[in-house]
């Protein structure tokens, strides 16, 4: 005789966790990132998504599963607008979206370039100079320096 098991319930169980790892770094706009995500405790496997602000990152994410756990792998280049904004990652149960939880982090993100030119030239008069050119930026503040250099005398303009 076959035993009969009362079951009640679904086996479909919401994600339990999700986790950004490595949110605790400040970055800088323009340098290429790569950000890991994971989601534990769904039944299937939740789908992981990655949003900035209220706009879906799509198209720059590779998804896989690990045993029970999604893994969600960004590559994002941020910009200088992002600073303050906000990265998330969504764990969504496909049978269950309602119950969806998703893990944020506000961006600190810097941007800091500096990019010299030096070039050495004659003028007309068979006099060496040198003229070069920086541009500094860090975060909305944005200046050039040029350096000239004639002989031993320098010319600086900002």
């Amino acid at each position: 005789m076959k035993e009969r098991h009362a079951y009640s319930g679904s086996n479909e169980v919401k994600p339990l966790k999700v986790e950004i790892l490595e949110k605790d770094k400040t970055l800088s706009a323009g340098k290429k990132y790569e950000f890991e995500c994971r989601s534990t405790g769904s039944k299937p496997v939740a789908n992981l998504t990655w949003w900035k602000t209220s706009k879906q990152l799509k198209k720059m994410a590779k998804n896989f599963q690990d045993g029970g756990t999604s893994v969600s792998v960004l590559q994002w280049i941020p910009n200088i607008d992002d600073d303050g904004k906000f990265l998330a990652c969504r764990a969504e149960n496909p049978k269950l979206p309602e119950a969806a939880i998703e893990d944020r982090w506000k961006l600190k993100n810097k941007f800091d370039y500096s990019d010299k030119f030096l070039e050495a030239s004659k003028d007309k008069r068979g006099e060496t100079y040198q003229a070069g050119l920086e541009f500094h930026s860090n975060a909305s503040v944005f200046y050039t320096t040029i350096v000239l250099k004639q002989g031993s005398s320098f010319s600086c303009y900002s």
